[in-house]
């Protein structure tokens, strides 16, 4: 019995390693795609930016716990950092024309969590008719941004803890 215990513990330790890492390496593939997508056509900065936070937090969650800087206080910095940074993204606003007669007005950063869209005749009636219209969240789109935003916050904590460490060993 005591065998399969130990199986089942090693088991437990090994499934938060595992997801870890894979969510690790799907981030820093998809923060390779993303720059390889803005040098070769015309993108956003903000996708920059993603690609940049991806690459930074998958190397962080690969390589932090080599480095015993991957504590359960930056991995809860991240998770706080995460909701927090999405939600005062949404204060970032883009507002312009879509097409010929219809007008939008974004929230979010890197990405656009919300919008709301109005048709009209002109830009002018568009924009007018814009506060009838209800926001609609992007699911996909927030939760990217949830990721970007908890990266953020580990890299942070992650630097606050390297700091502290180094400020101890000269102490």
């Amino acid at each position: 019995m005591p065998d399969e215990q130990g199986g089942l513990a090693s088991l437990g330790a090994a499934v938060p390693i595992a997801l870890r890492r894979s969510l690790a390496l799907l981030s820093m593939l998809a923060g390779g795609w993303l720059i390889y997508m803005s040098a070769t056509t015309a993108t956003s900065s903000r996708l920059v930016v993603l690609a940049a936070g991806y690459l930074a937090g998958g190397a962080l969650l690969l390589y932090a716990s080599r480095w015993g800087v991957l504590t359960r206080w930056t991995l809860g910095a991240a998770a706080v950092a995460g909701p927090a940074g999405t939600a005062a993204s949404l204060l970032v606003r883009e507002q312009g024309s879509v097409e010929a007669f219809s007008y939008t007005l974004r929230l979010g950063y890197p990405l656009h969590a919300a919008h709301r869209t109005a048709p009209g005749e002109s830009v002018a009636v568009a924009r007018a008719a814009l506060s009838d219209v209800p926001w609609r969240p992007d699911w996909g789109y927030a939760a990217a941004d949830a990721l970007f935003w908890a990266y953020c916050g580990l890299v942070l904590a992650v630097l606050v803890t390297v700091a502290v460490r180094a400020a101890r060993s000269r102490a």
